[in-house]
């Protein structure tokens, strides 16, 4: 007699089965971001087709880019006006929003990326997984260009991850990039149902009228931190350039302006 009968496991709270994807785009909406732009690449794109079924009940908006490069330009510039901006690709496509990225990084507007990585180089396995975009992430743009590099090991991780890199974003006005891959992104993962904390949203943009001689990139000498200034803020005119900068956004071509930008 091969029967047998195996109890169920008795669970004390809540769980969901989601994939990677999912989970990225739960972080999304659990985040409080209001904008997803992207391009449809493997193996990434699913994440936008759950976000365009669900992100407006969230007071999101999903756009589809006509190019990756579109993708992250309409991300920026949504930022810049204000919002909190993701755009999800995967290696090939990180690669073409590298210049954009720099302007991201130089022009201090926060933005989030999320690189699903799968085989390379080229069109490579576009099907398959491969962990082979973390140096070209943090060394790829031209010069000196900081930004925030993680790596959720598991599908619960790519929830709290979102939430987390958008914090850093919008605190420190720079990128985060957030590396998961194929194996994540299609895989099932059981996870504590999690329940929404307040203290995962990033604190709301000051839009009080800017103080007569406030500077938009107004350094703190600690902390690097600066106030950030949303378009039509009274006080607020200032001009936005990818070049090397002063304080007061006026373009500097000395090395020790640049480099004080960049710390």
């Amino acid at each position: 007699d091969f029967s047998y009968r195996v109890p169920s496991a008795g669970i004390e709270e809540h769980q969901i089965v989601v994939n990677g994807n999912v989970a990225v785009g739960l972080g999304v909406m659990a985040a409080g971001m209001e904008i997803c732009a992207m391009y449809p690449i493997t193996p990434a794109t699913s994440a936008s087709h759950y976000l365009s079924e669900v992100f407006e009940n969230a007071g999101g908006v999903v756009h589809q880019a006509e190019d990756e490069i579109a993708a992250c330009a309409f991300a920026i510039g949504s930022s810049y006006a204000g919002k909190c901006a993701v755009t999800i690709t995967s290696g090939p496509g990180k690669a073409l929003k590298t210049e954009l990225i720099g302007l991201a990084v130089m022009a201090e507007i926060p933005l989030v990326l999320v690189d699903v990585q799968r085989g390379g180089p080229s069109t490579g396995l576009p099907t398959k997984v491969e962990q082979g975009d973390l140096l070209s992430v943090i060394f790829g743009e031209p010069g000196d260009t900081p930004k925030v590099v993680m790596a959720p090991a598991t599908i619960e991780d790519c929830f709290y991850s979102i939430i987390t890199a958008r914090k850093i974003a919008e605190t420190f006005r720079t990128v985060v990039v957030v590396l998961t891959d194929a194996n994540l992104a299609t895989g099932q993962q059981p996870f504590t149902r999690p329940k929404f904390n307040p203290a995962w949203l990033a604190p709301p943009i000051d839009q009080s009228p800017i103080p007569e001689g406030a500077k938009p990139y107004d350094w703190h000498p600690k902390t690097g931190l600066s106030r950030r200034f949303i378009p039509g803020q009274p006080g607020g005119m200032h001009t936005i350039t990818g070049l090397a900068h002063t304080n007061n956004a006026k373009v500097a071509y000395e090395p020790g302006v640049n480099q004080e930008g960049c710390d």
